[in-house]
């Protein structure tokens, strides 16, 4: 399998992928094929953010019950989800954000599930 760098700032080197800065990125795979299969290439675009546009989460201590609260601040304009997960395997997305500035934040107030032992919650820029 061959990696390729069609548009964007990133380099390919054997199997790593290295990115080189803000922006699209489209990388093309190639499988040259064999007797037994034909070859075939896979493009995927994906969007670089640049490091200023990362979101900043704040997590208060947990209450007695559980229930703690997650404050997001991102850049206005930036698509977030909140995902949770049980077993890092599967993802659910619990709720859509939309950033609202640098200036301004979006704050959630988060329960205990009492049918999952443990739970983790993750911020994602989509």
């Amino acid at each position: 399998m061959l990696g390729l760098v069609i548009n964007g700032q990133a380099a390919v080197n054997d199997q790593q992928l290295t990115l080189l800065g803000a922006g699209l990125v489209t990388v093309r795979a190639v499988n040259p094929g064999s007797p037994l299969w034909l070859s075939a290439l896979a493009d995927q675009t994906f969007k670089v953010l640049p490091v200023e546009s990362q979101p900043q989460v704040v997590i208060e201590r947990p209450k007695v019950d559980g229930s703690f609260s997650l404050e997001i601040r991102a850049t206005a304009g930036i698509n977030l989800a909140l995902e949770t997960t049980s077993d890092f395997s599967a993802w659910t997305e619990t709720q859509s954000i939309v950033g609202q500035g640098s200036g301004n934040s979006v704050k959630f107030i988060l329960q205990t599930d009492p049918n999952v032992q443990a739970k983790f919650w993750r911020v994602r820029v989509r």
